[in-house]
């Protein structure tokens, strides 16, 4: 908004903002490639049911954050690896504090609790993200690496450990998401097997 930028003569105090196009929304995709044919996501939209579709854009102002929040590594393809993994762990405890607040629970205190609620309302467990490990296990690696990324007096993970568990958290939303708009555990399953 500016004062000689106006559409139409000034007669009062009213100034009217101009209309603006921003097509990346402020999030950078520098470097990242979009989808080929040979790409297939996680799930496709005739995986989802639609009502929940429909619930979760209404819940809007819920999963915005969570979802903002773990997506926008997506566009930053030369993040290094320990702001990727404190950027998937800011979604992953913003995404259980929504889940708390939807089912009308008390937010943990805890990362590792918060961490417990994503897993809780997912209904499997895919491998792809805990390997051999057991979720419990999983959250306290996970909050492990995180902590000593996001905290000095920590030792920082190694930068092979921190790249892993970013993409494991990243995977984790990308099924919750997947369960939240009604894709069947089983497809979500077989399609993590093969690689997606």
């Amino acid at each position: 908004m500016r004062e000689d930028d106006q559409e139409i003569e000034l007669k009062d105090e009213r100034r009217f903002w101009r209309e603006a196009y921003e097509p990346a929304f402020g999030r950078s995709a520098r470097g990242v490639e979009g989808l080929t044919d040979e790409d297939e996501p996680l799930f496709y939209f005739d995986d989802v049911d639609p009502e929940r579709v429909t619930a979760w854009l209404t819940a809007y102002n819920l999963w915005a954050r969570p979802t903002w929040i773990g997506v926008t590594t997506l566009f930053h393809d030369d993040l290094p690896v320990e702001s990727r993994l404190l950027q998937v762990a800011v979604a992953l405890e913003s995404l259980g504090a929504a889940i708390a607040e939807q089912d009308g629970k008390r937010t943990p205190s805890t990362f590792e609790g918060l961490l417990k609620l994503v897993w809780g309302s997912l209904g499997f467990v895919p491998e792809r993200v805990v390997g051999n490990s057991s979720t419990d296990e999983w959250c306290k690696e996970f909050n492990r690496a995180y902590k000593g990324v996001k905290h000095a007096d920590n030792s920082l993970p190694d930068p092979l450990d921190a790249f892993h568990r970013a993409q494991e958290g990243l995977t984790l939303i990308r099924c919750w998401l997947g369960v939240e708009l009604g894709v069947s555990s089983d497809v979500l399953a077989k399609n993590l097997k093969e690689g997606r």
